[in-house]
């Protein structure tokens, strides 16, 4: 009952908008990130399917809910870096060819990278920019096969 009022909750919070891809009011998933990058309540398998279709649009969206806020605590960046990681889980499926393309990603990752954090959360920032370079590398890859 928890999980579904929890879900419930979640849904209503990002609304509608957040789900879709191109031409809506928030085309930058900005509420979906920002919920789920909270993770305070359990990700349903709709609101990761939208997650691996932005791409780079999900640190756009970042950037645009943080404004000029730093992330608050250590927990705010290991969701952020979890979303993160989920954006660019399938570069196949991610919904535009620019947003397989990690500009924004890098930034946002190069900002964190540099706020006064732990060890710790400064090795995650490190790896989650290794998974995505190297997803999108993996990615680039399988075409110039499937091309030949």
């Amino acid at each position: 009952m928890k999980n579904s009022i929890a879900m419930l909750v979640v849904f209503l919070a990002v609304g509608h908008t957040g789900f879709s891809q191109e031409g809506s009011q928030d085309p930058y998933s900005e509420k979906l990130v920002a919920a789920l990058a909270s993770r305070n309540a359990p990700l349903i398998s709709m609101q990761e399917k939208a997650i691996n279709r932005l791409g780079d649009r999900a640190a756009i969206g970042f950037v645009r809910h943080l404004g000029g806020q730093t992330p608050s605590t250590p927990q705010e960046v290991e969701g952020i870096l979890f979303v993160i990681r989920m954006a660019f889980a399938s570069p196949e499926i991610i919904g535009s060819e620019a947003d397989r393309e990690p500009k924004a990603t890098s930034m946002l990752l190069t900002y964190l990278a540099i706020l006064q954090t732990s060890n710790g959360i400064k090795q995650e920032i490190q790896q989650t920019r290794q998974f995505v370079e190297q997803q999108i590398k993996d990615y680039k890859l399988k075409q110039t096969e499937t091309q030949k």
